[in-house]
């Protein structure tokens, strides 16, 4: 069970936060989110959310204390850093959220290109009617971690296939130049948040 905070109004109509602990989401991409409470005249009342669970590439206290400004609210920060992460994101074609679990790959079979950075390798099958797991052995992680490489080279391999790759993906924590071009971002963009409020 999760703490509700109201933070806005004294009525139920009010606007509520629910901080959820780190640990609860550690290593998932998805969040469920069950919302449950009783309606006076309609009883109780259950809802679902699913959000995706996204890394900041800096944190808020981080970002006050580097620009030593105490007049930065939160909401400014939040809008200023998710414009800046939504562009470094889209430049470098990467999510920096780590997360474990399977996604699925259409690649050549000798060197299977992934969409994220991979951290570690667990499994690699081969996706279709029949799926089989491949020998995990047979494929080695390359050292950037977005290459996947066949030991033994097939011949006559066929340009492309589908792959369900397992493993750990993203990074441990975020890279310091993803860092600090967030750092840059964020306050260009907070500046201009700032002066519209």
């Amino acid at each position: 069970d999760l703490t509700v905070t109201q933070v806005t109004g004294t009525t139920p109509e009010g606007q509520f936060t629910i901080p959820i602990p780190l640990n609860v989401e550690k290593d998932s991409r998805y969040a469920k989110v069950v919302y449950s409470y009783n309606l006076p005249g309609f009883g109780d009342i259950e809802k679902e959310e699913f959000f995706e669970i996204r890394t900041r590439l800096i944190p808020y206290e981080e970002y006050v204390l580097m620009v030593d400004d105490e007049e930065m609210t939160f909401d400014a920060f939040n809008l200023a850093e998710t414009e800046a992460r939504m562009v470094i994101e889209g430049y470098t074609r990467q999510r920096f959220s780590r997360w474990t679990g399977t996604t699925l790959v259409t690649s050549d079979p000798n060197r299977i290109y992934l969409p994220q950075y991979l951290s570690e390798l667990s499994g690699i099958n081969e996706y279709g009617a029949h799926d089989f797991a491949l020998e995990t052995q047979d494929y080695t992680l390359e050292p950037g971690g977005m290459v996947i490489g066949r030991t033994s080279p097939l011949k006559n391999a066929p340009t492309a296939k589908k792959f369900s790759v397992s493993g750990k993906w993203g990074y441990i924590s975020v890279p310091d130049n993803i860092k600090k071009a967030a750092y840059e971002l964020t306050r260009d963009f907070s500046s201009s948040i700032i002066n519209k409020i």
